[in-house]
């Protein structure tokens, strides 16, 4: 009984993924949930760990990533590697952003700027020991996400 119960959550999962965003590691579809006005601060969002980015509205593709927030600012960061997602938002830079439930419609502009890039990796690297310095990479995949 107990091995059936298993099998059945492990063929389940992909098409529980696919229905509302991520999980775990396995990419999602739409996100679902309320959707809210664009904050004009985002310092609320520091209290959260882990949020879920939707990209390619025509066929929506959604991860969890870590919210990081900077001087009131949102920022969604991919490291050095070039994701689905970072691909995603180069084609279509319309994006949705869910925390606890709500959901936000923006849009994700690249930063290449050194200076920010710098200032973004000093906040990076403060969330935990294991976290990259971005600054050490040749090429990063960082965007800010604001309002549409």
């Amino acid at each position: 009984m107990r091995i059936r119960l298993i099998l059945m959550c492990i063929l389940a999962w992909p098409l529980l993924a696919a229905c509302n965003g991520p999980t775990f590691v396995t990419p999602g579809g739409a996100l679902a949930g309320e959707v809210k006005p664009t904050p004009s601060d985002w310092e609320f969002a520091t209290e959260f760990g882990t949020v879920q980015l939707e990209t390619n509205p025509d066929d929506p593709y959604s991860v969890n990533i870590s919210c990081v927030v900077m001087e009131g600012r949102l920022y969604a960061y991919a490291g050095e590697s070039y994701t689905q997602w970072a691909e995603n938002i180069e084609k279509n830079a319309n994006v949705r952003y869910r925390m606890d439930g709500v959901v936000y419609e923006l849009r994700a502009e690249r930063v290449v700027g050194k200076e920010e890039i710098a200032a973004f990796g000093e906040a990076w690297t403060a969330k935990g020991a294991f976290l990259q310095d971005p600054t050490q990479f040749p090429e990063v995949w960082l965007f800010e996400l604001v309002a549409r």
